[in-house]
């Protein structure tokens, strides 16, 4: 599974995804966020389509949590996706 990343301001783009992806599949779909960085991961092809269509989603992998020293890092969604994740 891919994960993406993309730069908005999370409350921002909280409200794109209330108003445009309200039908969305909650367990498809996992956010790993911090004040306007956003890491996505999802299993539904029609859910990416419907956010590249408004937001550029670049391939990355996840930040280095080890080397973190702020990891003030929230999650929304399906956060099981992020599985790699000990923080």
């Amino acid at each position: 599974m891919e994960t993406y990343k993309l730069t908005e301001i999370w409350n921002v783009f909280q409200k794109f995804l209330s108003t445009d992806l309200n039908h969305m599949n909650k367990k498809s779909i996992g956010f790993l966020y911090r004040d306007n960085e956003i890491y996505l991961r999802c299993t539904d092809e029609n859910t990416l389509s419907i956010i590249r269509n408004k937001y550029a989603l670049t391939p990355c992998k996840l930040p280095d949590f080890f080397l973190d020293k702020e990891r003030d890092w929230l999650t929304s969604g399906n956060s099981r996706l992020f599985d790699l994740l000990q923080f």
